[in-house]
């Protein structure tokens, strides 16, 4: 028998759908990255940051293994009204997600890497094989603040959205998390 409680529970779910089935070595994936009110009660969300915040938690499992490393510095911008939305049930908000002439993210290999990380040890696309691709939204988020050009793991991590004066904030905080397989040929 169902809880009455859980069945009024906001729930908003994210699903990563490549935008083919396959694509050719060399390439780099395109994903529409989807969020949607799967509860019966709206849910606000906080659109900030959306594509960094997919970006910096995506990571790669294959023939080899990597992740999204950011190699630039970035600040926190002020939110604005329209980074909060309501969405109703059923409701969704989609997001192009692409990695291709990027110039934040790079993609590295998940290997033994030097303490500072030049953008040069980036792929430039996937070899031939098959690779499961892992992301993540929550209310947390580190963002670069390291120099430009490398990695060097400097992040300054908060909340999203944290305090902002005049925003009724109260949005979905519990994390989302999904994954897609794409074969590279």
């Amino acid at each position: 028998m169902s809880n009455p409680a859980q069945a009024d529970e906001a729930k908003l779910a994210l699903k990563l759908v490549p935008t083919a089935k396959t694509f050719q070595a060399g390439e780099f994936p395109q994903f529409t990255a989807t969020i949607v009110n799967e509860g019966t009660q709206p849910v606000k969300f906080c659109r900030y940051k959306l594509d960094y915040r997919l970006k910096a938690a995506m990571v790669v499992s294959g023939p080899k293994n990597y992740e999204a490393q950011p190699f630039k510095t970035q600040r926190w911008e002020d939110l604005r009204k329209k980074d909060i939305v309501t969405l109703e049930p059923g409701e969704k908000i989609e997001h192009t997600l692409t990695f291709q002439d990027d110039p934040i993210f790079g993609i590295i290999r998940r290997a033994k890497q030097p303490p500072i990380i030049p953008r040069s040890n980036s792929i430039h696309g996937f070899e031939a094989g098959t690779y499961t691709f892992n992301t993540a939204l929550s209310s947390k988020v580190g963002i670069y603040i390291g120099q430009d050009g490398v990695f060097d793991g400097r992040l300054e991590a908060r909340r999203v959205p944290e305090k902002w004066p005049g925003y009724d904030i109260g949005c979905y905080s519990k994390l989302m998390e999904d994954t897609a397989t794409i074969t590279f040929q």
